[in-house]
């Protein structure tokens, strides 16, 4: 896992998923391994509430990806270059290409391996363990 990790800025994870218990786990499991965590219920709320600092990767649900279409262009426009890790559940093919047409840095299937997620997000945020 990346916690104990290095000096400087906390990575914040931002978790949009409109399960509830997803969002908890998510949130729980970041803070535990020394990441910071903000969740959303949809794009709109983290389009919205989003108060760009410092360094984040954004945790998104599959089943939001149709509706995040705009949610790049906001994030080059609030000049945050933050990766997106799509969360998807099951081995849907169509979700697979909806993600990779939105651009995700990176697809996971839910449920996800804790190691994996972190392996995931050290990879597309080059945080070092």
């Amino acid at each position: 896992m990346l916690a104990g990790r290095a000096k400087g800025e906390q990575l914040v994870l931002y978790i949009v998923d409109a399960d509830a218990s997803v969002r908890e786990a998510l949130c729980r499991l970041a803070v535990a391994s020394g990441f910071g965590a903000r969740a959303f219920t949809s794009i709109e709320q983290f389009a919205t509430e989003l108060e760009p600092n410092g360094k984040g990767c954004v945790l998104l649900d599959s089943s939001l990806v149709r509706s995040a279409r705009a949610l790049r262009e906001t994030m080059r426009r609030r000049y945050l270059e933050w990766p997106v890790i799509v969360l998807c559940a099951g081995a849907d093919e169509a979700a697979r290409y909806e993600a990779r047409a939105f651009g995700a840095d990176f697809l996971l299937h839910k449920p996800v391996d804790a190691q994996a997620l972190f392996d995931s997000i050290a990879w597309v945020t080059d945080e070092k363990k």
